[in-house]
């Protein structure tokens, strides 16, 4: 899996988005080739769509932090270590940069 790019979701009990609350932390990773195969097969933007949908009628909302998956993408989100300082908090921190 060198190199394979993954969609990585984070949740935890204190989340801001309801949708990302799980009793314990916890990391998701997605592939982006499901992703691919989805948009591929046509059914990533109705999958988009109801996934929206259902966070609207719960949370009022989409999360402002979600861009559409797309190939041409910039940038790349690089993953850094860091250390907690409280009962809860990422030991990730998200930095966005461009793709060289």
């Amino acid at each position: 899996m060198v190199e394979h790019p993954f969609f990585v979701i984070g949740l935890h009990p204190h989340a801001s988005r309801l949708a990302r609350r799980f009793s314990n932390p916890a990391l998701v990773f997605n592939s982006h080739r499901q992703f691919e195969k989805l948009r591929e097969d046509g059914r990533y933007w109705k999958i988009q769509a109801a996934t929206r949908s259902r966070e609207i009628d719960l949370q009022g909302s989409i999360n402002p932090n979600l861009a559409d998956f797309s190939e041409g993408t910039s940038e790349q989100v690089l993953i850094l270590p860091r250390f907690p300082t409280c009962d809860f908090e990422s030991m990730f921190l998200a930095v966005l940069r461009p793709i060289d």
